[in-house]
C-alpha cells in the first residue's frame, strides 16, 4: 500500500474518530454521575487514562507498525501459532460485541438530537427506537456497495465533526457564567457514592476518548509509522481533551447543571440534545436548528466510517485464518466483505434498542479484558524480553499501571449486567475457539493434529517393514 498518511493526516484520522457524536450525548450522563463542576474531573481522568493507554499503543505500534492494531500485537507477542492465535480470535470475537454497541450509541444519539427537531420522537419510546433503527438500516444499505462508491460518499460526510463541537463550545463560552459553572450544591464527600459515580463517569469519558490510536490500524499506509503513529496518538489525546474540557465548561457556564437532571438525578428530555439546548439559550432557535443539523450529519458520518472500518477488521482476521472463515467471504460482484458487514450491522440494530448508558457499559465490559488489559500484558512481555522499540514509554511501568487501574475501574463500574454480558460473551468465544481449534488443528490442539497426520505414515512404514 502507498504510504500517504503523514503526521497531520494521522492526527486528523484519530481526532475525527474520537469526536463523532459522543460528547454531545454523554455530557448529561457525566454530569449525572458526578454532579455539576465535578464532571470536569471525569473528563480529565478519562484523558489521563487515555494518555497512559495511548503510550501503550505508541510503544506497541512502533514495534509492530503494520496495519491491524491490537489483533497484530497479540498475535505476534504471544505467538501466531500459539496463545497469540487464541487471543487474536478472542479479540475479534469480543469485537462482535463492542463494535455493534459503539455503532448503536451513535444511532441512539442521532435519535436524541432528531427529537429536538421533532419532540414527538423524544416523547415516544417506540418512535425513538424506530429512528435509531432506521439510521442503522440506512447506514448498512449505503455501505452495501462497491468500495469506490463508499469512499466517495465518505469523503463528503467527513467534514463536520470538529466544526460542530467547536460551535457548541463557543456558544456556551460566549455567554458563560463561570460562577455558575463552578458552583457546588454541597461539600464533596469522598465516600462510596463518589467513587461509584467517578467510576461511571470514567467509563463514559473513556468511551468518548476511544479512537486515539485509530491511525495504528492503518500502519501500512502511514509515512514513517514508527515515529508518526506514537506522536499522532499523544497529540490527539491532548487536542481532544482540551476540546472536551472547553465543551463541558461551556455547557456548565451556559446552563444551570441541575436543569439537566430530573428529580431522580437522571438526564432530562432536554439534556438528551444538550448541544442544541445550549446553542438555543445563547444564540437563538434558528442557530440551534442549524447546529442540530450539523450534529446529525456528524453522527451519520461517524457511523458510516465506523461500520465501514469495523467490517474490514473482522474480514482481515478471517482472511489471515485467525477468525471464523465465513467472515473472509467477499461479495461476488461488489467486492466487499458482505458477511462481516451484515453481521455487525444487524447486531448494531439490536443493540440500538437499549439505552445509551447501557450500550456504553456493554461496550466497556465487552472490550476491556481482551483489548486493553491483554494489550498492556503484551507490552509487559516485550519489556520482560528486553526488546527495544523505536518508541519507548517514559517512566515505564507507571503509565501502563495507571492505564491498567483505570480500565479495571471502568470495567467494574460498568455494572453487574454489563460485566455478566462481557464475561459470558468471552466464555462463549473461548468455547467456540476450542471447537474451531480442535477441528482445524490450531493451538493447543496442534500437537494432536500433527500426531494424527503422522499416524498413517507410521502405519504404512510398519506395514512395509512387516512385508519385508
Amino acid at each position: 500500500m502507498k504510504r500517504a498518511i503523514d503526521l497531520r493526516a494521522a492526527v486528523s484520522i484519530n481526532v475525527i474518530t474520537m469526536i463523532g457524536i459522543g460528547p454531545l450525548v454523554t455530557i448529561p450522563l457525566v454530569v449525572a454521575a458526578l454532579g455539576g463542576p465535578l464532571a470536569l474531573a471525569g473528563w480529565i481522568a478519562g484523558a489521563v487514562v487515555a494518555m497512559c493507554d495511548g503510550l501503550v499503543w505508541a510503544e506497541l505500534s512502533s514495534h509492530y507498525p503494520g496495519s491491524g492494531g491490537t489483533y497484530v500485537y497479540l498475535r505476534n507477542v504471544f505467538g501466531p501459532n500459539g496463545p497469540g492465535r487464541a487471543l487474536a480470535f478472542l479479540f475479534n470475537w469480543q469485537f462482535l460485541l463492542a463494535a455493534p454497541c459503539l455503532l448503536a450509541s451513535g444511532y441512539i444519539g442521532f435519535a436524541n438530537y432528531a427529537a429536538y427537531l421533532d419532540p414527538a420522537i423524544g416523547a415516544n419510546g417506540l418512535a425513538h427506537d424506530a429512528v435509531a433503527v432506521a439510521v442503522g438500516v440506512l447506514t448498512l444499505v449505503l455501505l452495501y456497495r462497491r468500495t469506490a462508491q463508499v469512499a466517495s460518499t465518505g469523503a463528503v460526510l467527513a467534514v463536520a465533526a470538529v466544526l460542530t463541537l467547536v460551535l457548541v463550545a463557543c456558544a456556551g463560552l460566549s455567554h458563560a457564567n463561570f460562577a455558575q459553572a463552578f458552583h457546588l450544591s454541597g461539600p464533596v464527600s469522598l465516600g462510596a457514592g463518589f467513587l461509584t459515580g467517578f467510576g461511571s463517569a470514567l467509563y463514559i469519558t473513556l468511551y468518548d476518548y476511544a479512537g486515539y490510536a485509530d491511525a495504528a490500524l492503518l500502519g501500512d499506509e502511514v509515512v514513517q509509522p514508527q515515529r508518526t503513529i506514537p506522536r499522532a496518538i499523544l497529540l490527539s489525546v491532548v487536542l481532544v481533551a482540551a476540546l472536551y474540557v472547553l465543551l463541558q465548561l461551556g455547557v456548565l457556564g451556559a446552563v444551570p447543571w441541575k436543569s439537566l437532571l430530573d428529580a431522580h438525578g437522571q438526564p432530562t428530555a432536554q439534556a438528551q440534545y444538550v448541544g442544541s439546548f445550549v446553542v438555543e439559550r445563547t444564540w437563538g432557535h434558528l442557530a440551534a436548528v442549524g447546529v442540530t443539523l450539523l450534529v446529525l450529519v456528524t453522527a451519520f458520518a461517524s457511523l458510516y466510517g465506523n461500520l465501514l472500518g469495523f467490517s474490514r477488521i473482522s474480514y482481515a482476521a478471517a482472511r489471515d485464518d485467525a477468525f471464523l472463515p465465513a467472515f473472509a467471504r467477499l461479495h461476488p460482484t461488489k467486492d466487499i466483505p458482505h458477511v462481516a458487514l451484515i453481521v455487525i450491522g444487524i447486531l448494531s440494530l439490536i443493540a440500538s434498542l437499549f439505552t445509551l448508558d447501557q450500550v456504553i457499559a456493554f461496550l466497556t465490559a465487552g472490550i476491556v479484558l481482551v483489548q486493553a488489559i491483554a494489550q498492556i500484558a503484551a507490552l509487559g512481555v516485550l519489556r520482560a524480553r528486553r526488546v527495544r522499540s523505536p518508541f519507548m514509554m517514559p517512566l515505564y511501568p507507571l503509565p501502563a499501571l495507571v492505564a491498567l487501574a483505570g480500565w479495571i475501574w471502568a470495567f467494574l463500574a460498568s455494572g453487574a449486567g454489563a460485566i455478566a454480558l462481557g464475561v459470558g460473551w468471552l466464555f462463549c468465544g473461548a468455547l467456540l475457539y476450542l471447537f474451531a481449534a480442535r477441528v482445524r488443528g490450531w493451538w493447543p490442539f496442534v500437537l494432536t493434529a500433527l500426531l494424527l497426520f503422522m499416524l498413517p505414515s507410521v502405519a504404512r512404514a510398519d506395514t512395509h517393514s512387516v512385508t519385508l
